[in-house]
């Protein structure tokens, strides 16, 4: 079985300013997230610009993401 939901890209900071982006709900969740969420740690001197850059091009290409579970039919 598989689901798929929209999410949206979004860039936070961790504490110390380095960014950071997290993938947001945007309709629906996919149930292994129902209790929790996918952040994506950037590489060391990414800057706050650059990461908003990368946030809207996976905005702009990424239309859903998809859970297949593999112990159902």
């Amino acid at each position: 079985m598989t689901e798929r939901a929209r999410y949206i890209f979004t860039v936070k900071e961790f504490e110390g300013g380095q960014p950071w982006i997290y993938m947001e709900p945007f309709d629906t969740v996919l149930s292994p997230l129902a209790h929790g969420f996918i952040g994506f740690d950037l590489a060391e001197g990414t800057t706050l610009e650059q990461a908003h850059e990368l946030a809207t091009l996976l905005n702009s290409k990424l239309i859903r993401t998809s859970y297949t579970d593999l112990t159902k039919d």
